[in-house]
């Protein structure tokens, strides 16, 4: 696999493909991550979101299940400064499980 660097409003670069969808930057999503995907023929993205964690709740986790079921993203990454509450942890694994995986090549992993 090979990955690309997606900053806010950059737009990635591979030779005789249209990304113009994946370049998107819509709001609340922190940065993405581009990478070649075997069988596919555009770049896929990973969006990531970031939280501080005091005010993270259930809805932050919505938000990016959101843009993967959108088709605007193929993953997504929520990164978490501060710990989370049991109860939090549990409703943010649940919502993770709900959101399904992604095969690439003979690997799967979690969509979130």
């Amino acid at each position: 696999m090979t990955f690309h660097q997606g900053a806010r409003g950059s737009r990635p670069q591979r030779h005789g493909t249209d990304v113009a969808r994946l370049a998107f930057c819509f709001g609340g999503i922190d940065g993405r991550r581009y990478f070649d995907c075997p069988g596919k023929p555009d770049l896929q993205c990973m969006a990531f979101e970031v939280k501080g964690g005091k005010n993270v709740g259930i809805r932050d986790m919505g938000a990016l299940r959101d843009v993967i079921e959108d088709d605007l993203a193929m993953m997504g990454g929520l990164i978490v400064l501060e710990p989370l509450g049991d109860r939090n942890e549990q409703n943010f694994r649940r919502k993770m499980a709900q959101a399904g995986d992604v095969r690439i090549g003979q690997t799967l992993y979690s969509a979130i």
